[in-house]
């Protein structure tokens, strides 16, 4: 379970005493095996609510708790395993661009492996065979199994989010973060993005994204968060978001 506890964070302009707030006492439960969406426009606090959950920004103010741990009170090593059961998927798709489909998962890999396992694959390019069993089966959701060794800049947006996809599933974490994962692509891409994000919240992963389309929130989500100006202004099932909560979040 994640949990907000009176939430509040201030970001101060480089250069200038100004505080930015960009939560403001933010209170929310976010229960496991749920689907999540987070909509409003932009500057809404979407991106920075995402944020706090796997610690990457720290409240200025309040508690943020994932299974009952605070976030913001765990040591460095306690907070680096915790990141490691919560995937993250961008925008930008945050990918080795000139690498291999290949290299960019097994990259995720190396970064788990012990020293002496990394210098044995450096000089013999060995991977053991559960690790690229797991890749392969990625892919093969993906529908990707044909790309494998394909560059990762000549794949199209659409199949470069969903690299990014097993790029963060290849931990097998139990919550996927996705921050406006489907903003550049169309709407067919888009939806095949979604439609995989929800296979694997049915399949018990906790899902949490972050969306500018309305539609395509009440269409997978079972639960929806509007925000504005760093507030909850709607929080409730799909099908309660009418047009006039549509208006106090996008107004």
């Amino acid at each position: 379970m994640i949990e907000f506890c009176d939430v509040t964070v201030k970001f101060r302009q480089r250069g200038s005493a100004i505080e930015l707030c960009a939560l403001k006492h933010i209170n929310a439960k976010i229960e496991s095996g749920h689907f999540v969406a987070v909509i409003g426009g932009s500057g809404a606090g979407k991106s920075t609510l995402l944020k706090c959950i796997n610690g990457t920004v720290l409240p200025s103010k309040g508690s943020v708790l994932v299974d009952s741990i605070e976030v913001n009170q765990m040591h460095t090593l306690t907070l680096q395993n915790m990141r490691r059961s919560i995937g993250m998927v961008f925008q930008d798709h945050q990918l080795l661009l000139r690498a291999t489909v290949r290299y960019n998962l097994l990259s995720v890999l190396l970064a788990d492996y012990s020293l002496l396992r990394s210098i044995g694959y450096a000089l013999t390019g060995f991977l053991p065979a559960q690790d690229l069993d797991q890749i392969r089966n990625l892919l093969q959701k993906l529908a990707l199994s044909e790309k494998i060794d394909q560059i990762v800049r000549t794949l199209s947006g659409g199949q470069q989010q969903r690299v990014a996809i097993a790029r963060a599933l290849l931990r097998k974490p139990k919550i996927l973060l996705a921050d406006e994962p489907v903003a550049s692509l169309d709407e067919k891409n888009a939806k095949e993005f979604l439609t995989f994000l929800k296979l694997m919240n049915n399949e018990g992963l906790t899902v949490v994204v972050s969306l500018h389309n309305v539609e395509l929130a009440k269409e997978y989500a079972d639960r929806v968060i509007g925000m504005r100006s760093g507030e909850i202004v709607f929080d409730g099932p799909p099908q309660f978001l009418t047009s006039n909560e549509r208006q106090r979040v996008f107004a």
